[in-house]
């Protein structure tokens, strides 16, 4: 335990000490003090002040009044190369620093107003972004191992998979190669689920999943499954190309369901809400492949039967786009 401690004391102490490094060089000429100096400050600064001088500079960052007079008897003495150091609640310092003296108007002609920030490394901008909006579109079916998955066919392409996801995404390291990065992103997804030819489904007494072949002739006959999804992604990107790999697990809640029949004399809709005992939560897997920004391909596979009861494995799966 004390080695922890002790390792974690460490780790913090040079967050702190990296947290404090000289960010902003300020160079400039004080005609008041007739002194070239340069002011190190621990952050930057908005907007220098009107009528540029050490004590304006130095007030605008937050330095007290009370520091005024050991500041003045410091430039008074003007040795050159010497430092004055201001410390800056609640644990910064700055430095003030004389360069040069200044004698004459020609003097204070050659020299300029200079500040310098630190450079950002290349290294350390983001790959993945920090949040982005999905829109998911492509193509559902289902699969099992019993016979009873062929009075439930579905037809392609007309069945569709629909979802909007909220991504944030969290970069775990990069190199000039390649870059690993993990995200969470809350879904809402929607299986719409077409049936072959004059099948329709229904709840039969016991409220369990019943296909039937209906006599009227139909248009179309679908169940849609709305659902909240959370899939947890792992990517590896390539810096050069642009392109990602994704792949993770995801759970899901089922929010509803209902079928809808429309039929092809009349027009006449028949629309049942229930549950057709499927189950209320699900897991799978998903993986994603391509640009940065750009459109990918994705596929993504249930684990669960959709429906609970014994007998029925029909397991739904889905393939498309994401832009």
């Amino acid at each position: 335990m004390r080695r922890i401690t002790l390792m974690f004391g460490l780790l913090l102490g040079c967050f702190i000490a990296e947290a404090h490094v000289d960010s902003t060089r300020i160079e400039f000429t004080d005609r008041e003090n007739q002194l070239r100096v340069a002011i190190h400050l621990p952050g930057g600064i908005d907007q220098l002040p009107n009528g540029l001088s050490i004590w304006r500079v130095l007030f605008k960052v937050g330095v007290q009044e009370a520091e005024k007079g050991g500041l003045e008897k410091f430039l008074s003495e003007k040795q050159v190369g010497s430092t004055y150091r201001i410390p800056l609640p609640p644990r910064d310092t700055i430095r003030v620093e004389i360069l040069a003296t200044v004698e004459d108007e020609e003097d204070r002609k050659a020299f300029g107003l200079s500040i310098q920030r630190p450079e950002k490394k290349e290294s350390s901008k983001r790959f993945f972004p920090k949040r982005d909006v999905g829109f998911y579109i492509g193509l559902n079916n289902w699969h099992g191992p019993n016979t009873l998955v062929r009075e439930s066919e579905l037809r392609w392409p007309q069945s569709v998979y629909v979802a909007l996801s909220f991504r944030r995404n969290m970069d775990i390291w990069r190199s000039e190669h390649v870059a690993f990065g993990f995200s969470y992103a809350p879904e809402f997804v929607w299986y719409n689920l077409r049936f072959q030819g004059q099948t329709v489904l229904r709840e039969n007494t016991l409220g369990e999943p019943e296909f039937e072949l209906e006599t009227t002739p139909l248009k179309k006959a679908k169940l849609t499954v709305p659902q909240f999804s959370l899939p947890v992604m792992f990517h590896v990107g390539i810096p050069k190309t642009k392109w990602t790999l994704s792949v993770g697990p995801y759970a899901s809640i089922r929010l509803g369901g209902y079928t809808k029949v429309k039929y092809a004399m009349g027009g006449g809709k028949e629309k049942l809400r229930g549950d057709f005992d499927m189950r209320p939560w699900q897991t799978g897997w998903m993986a994603e492949v391509g640009r940065k920004s750009g459109i990918k391909l994705f596929i993504r596979q249930d684990n669960q039967p959709l429906f609970r009861t014994t007998g029925r494995n029909e397991k739904v799966w889905a393939v498309g786009v994401r832009f």
